[in-house]
């Protein structure tokens, strides 16, 4: 019992090879724009998260000697070809401190070096004097047994240090993808004053 606005009759009818094979071009076509669009979208994608991870690292090593630099004392930087050493007035802990005249003290030595494309720093402490000693070579502090050490930045593949009243320092870090990416940033830090 078939309503009676229901065909009696339906024809069915197949898709030929040729009507086939087109919409299997059509699909391929369309899967390979699709892939195509994926695969440049993943790769601009890792350009970019490369750019933002080199840059990162560029400014978190900037920053840190830059802070570094901040509590150091100008006379006592001693620059050589891999890296840079100073006198710093940060202590071990707690805030800075003063003699009984309330002269600041210094408390140990600061070094940042390049050693395999790696940025480290290194502190070496010593007694806490009105006047630092004299600050020894890179080599003599990273030779320390007291000296504490710890990775900056990775793939740095140039330090550059302009000493003065002001020190201008000049980082530049490479991507994974050294032909397309690289950060150089520069900073310009006032060393502590010895009167404060």
């Amino acid at each position: 019992m078939w309503p009676s606005s229901f065909p009696k009759r339906i024809r069915l009818r197949a898709l030929t090879l040729l009507e086939v094979l087109i919409s299997a071009g059509l699909l391929g076509l369309v899967m390979t724009g699709v892939y195509a669009s994926l695969t440049l979208s993943l790769r601009y994608q890792g350009k970019l998260s490369d750019s933002v991870d080199t840059f990162q690292q560029a400014l978190l090593a900037t920053t840190r000697m830059s802070q570094a630099l901040g509590t150091g004392k100008q006379e006592s930087m001693v620059v050589e070809p891999e890296g840079f050493a100073f006198a710093s007035a940060q202590p071990p802990t707690g805030p800075f401190t003063h003699d009984l005249t309330g002269k600041l003290e210094w408390h140990k030595f600061v070094f940042f070096y390049l050693d395999g494309g790696n940025l480290y720093r290194g502190d070496v402490p010593f007694p806490a004097a009105v006047v630092p000693p004299p600050t020894p070579t890179l080599a003599a502090l990273r030779a320390d047994g007291a000296a504490s050490r710890f990775l900056v930045a990775e793939r740095v593949e140039e330090l550059t240090v302009t000493p003065g009243s002001s020190t201008k320092t000049s980082l530049k870090v490479r991507g994974k993808n050294p032909q397309t990416n690289s950060t150089t940033l520069e900073s310009r830090v006032t060393f502590r004053q010895q009167d404060l």
